[in-house]
């Protein structure tokens, strides 16, 4: 894990509400007794939520302080940097969630392929991640600013020489990397970007959503995904004209 993950880790990660909004769409969690990797699962709060449907929920993370939260949450843990081999045995997952960390990593690739290890033949993993490419990021890097994501601009441990994302990826760079790691897109979901250059009460929802189905690598805040290990294309696509608390 890089240095400015772990900075990240220690100083942001508690500060964030999660929430299952941003991806009780592509998954169906009513589905029972699911046995779920947390991936990155810093104190658990989301995972929290999975544990009171009755999920058997597994968290890693390098963070221990974080870890005897989700501990009190219910979760099983482990103590791991998760671009090591995760010491867990293949094949016993039925869904990984893997949420707004792959942008930390100086290796995805390696923690991809533990993605595929550790899931079982008819598992699958939700990923999400922010898009560095949206209109306002790239006016503000047109106009002198820098990388640093909008939304992130708020957190005084947000500066660019310990900023927490070393990744930058477009969807479908993110798209070539899971298919290199036997992983295969099948429903992703975009949402129209939060506090964004195009104020919504002057875009009505259906003008919203008409925008973001042309131009989602533009107007999109964030990707959120679902894959699983059997080849296909994309057979679902979710646009969000507003941006659901938790994204």
């Amino acid at each position: 894990m890089s240095e400015s993950a772990k900075h990240h880790q220690e100083n942001v990660y508690f500060d964030y509400v999660a929430s299952l909004e941003k991806i009780n769409r592509v998954f169906d969690f009513k589905i029972p007794s699911l046995k779920i990797l947390d991936l990155g699962c810093g104190d658990g709060r989301l995972s929290k939520e999975l544990v009171d449907l009755g999920h058997e929920v597994w968290g890693v993370d390098v963070n221990e302080a974080g870890l005897a939260q989700a501990r009190i949450f219910g979760l099983q843990t482990v103590q791991a940097d998760i671009e090591t081999k995760i010491p867990l045995e293949d094949a016993q997952f039925d869904l990984i969630l893997f949420l707004d960390t792959l942008e930390h990593l100086n290796n995805p690739e390696a923690v991809l392929k533990e993605i595929h290890r550790l899931l079982k033949d008819d598992g699958q993993v939700i990923i999400s991640c922010p898009n560095h490419f949206d209109l306002r990021n790239r006016l503000q890097m047109l106009f002198g600013g820098g990388i640093i994501h909008w939304a992130h601009r708020q957190y005084a441990t947000s500066v660019p020489w310990a900023y927490g994302h070393i990744r930058f990826l477009l969807f479908k760079e993110l798209e070539e990397l899971l298919n290199l790691c036997g992983l295969y897109i099948k429903v992703s979901q975009y949402n129209f970007m939060a506090g964004g250059v195009i104020p919504r009460r002057l875009t009505p929802s259906g003008l919203r959503k008409f925008l973001l189905k042309r131009w989602p690598q533009l107007l999109s805040g964030k990707y959120v995904i679902l894959a699983d290990k059997t080849k296909g294309p994309i057979n679902k696509k979710i646009f969000l004209p507003a941006t659901p608390k938790g994204m």
